[in-house]
């Protein structure tokens, strides 16, 4: 009777700690990579926005005096 007892609380750890992966996986995960998602689009637009602004910069003809 205790060894099934000891058997069925491990079963049980063992669904709890499945049902955690799944937790982290369907939840965590995916936020977790939309957010880095967000980080790089904005480091991305913003390299290329200084890269336009750079050229516009060049391209401006001198002030006369």
């Amino acid at each position: 009777m205790l060894k099934n007892l000891d058997r069925e609380i491990a079963r049980m750890e063992r669904k709890l700690r499945f049902l955690k992966y799944k937790i982290v996986l369907t939840v965590v995960l995916p936020v977790f990579i939309v957010i880095l998602a967000v980080k790089v689009i904005r480091t991305y637009i913003n390299v290329r926005m200084r890269q336009i602004a750079e050229k516009h910069e060049a391209v401006q003809p001198e002030e006369k005096e």
